[in-house]
């Protein structure tokens, strides 16, 4: 069966969306797109899934945006970079070039350049997300629980029409010997068949070769 959760969280400082999907599968495969600072709550992700969904093709997918709060995402090697500079500015003087670029060639310099600081998820943020996760499981599971209901009212409606079709059918089949045997009695009587009973046998017939071409 089918199903569909999804949670969203806003707080002024950060934006948490999560949405699951998933799709009937005897077996669970998980399809999962995370930020890189939960991949460490990666396999404690999936045993959530596993646990509350059991089985099924499912797709979950966490968004997670930190709104800026000016703290700076980057560092600088200052050491290394006055270093490249002198050399530069060195090179410069022996061949009587500018220093207006020097200043770029030393920043872009290998190394100086720290890169930036790797971010990871503190556990209020965790909880945060964990919460909004187990909701979006919850809400997935109920729309299959949902759907299921729907199903099996559906199939019970289909049973019920398939019951009531099959007595249909008895009486045309009691309807039809009943005809053969009236017909196989006058004709071996060799008796004129009165005008009423010949029209309610003709209707008799109509009736089973109308029943037998729509069933077959």
């Amino acid at each position: 069966m089918t199903g569909f959760g999804q949670t969203s969280a806003d707080d002024g400082q950060s934006q948490i969306y999560i949405e699951v999907k998933s799709l009937n599968s005897k077996f669970m495969d998980l399809n999962l797109r995370l930020p890189k600072i939960f991949s460490d709550k990666e396999l404690e992700i999936r045993n959530l899934v596993s646990e509350k969904l059991e089985r099924g093709k499912v797709s979950l997918s966490i968004e997670y945006e930190k709104r800026s709060d000016g703290a700076i995402k980057q560092t600088y090697n200052d050491t290394l970079f006055l270093a490249y500079y002198s050399e530069l500015k060195k090179l410069a003087d022996r061949v009587y070039a500018p220093y207006e670029s020097l200043f770029e060639l030393a920043l872009n310099s290998p190394d100086v350049i720290q890169g930036n600081i790797r971010e990871e998820a503190g556990d209020e943020v965790w909880e945060k997300v964990k919460s909004l996760l187990l909701e979006a499981l919850n809400k997935c599971e109920n729309f299959r629980v949902d759907e299921g209901k729907v199903l099996d009212k559906m199939l019970g409606n289909c049973c019920s029409v398939i019951e009531k079709s099959l007595e249909i059918v008895k009486g045309f089949h009691a309807s039809a010997n009943a005809l053969k045997t009236m017909l196989f009695h006058f004709l071996a009587k060799k008796v004129l068949i009165p005008t009423d009973l010949s029209r309610k046998l003709f209707f008799m017939w109509r009736s089973w070769i109308l029943m037998r071409r729509r069933s077959g």
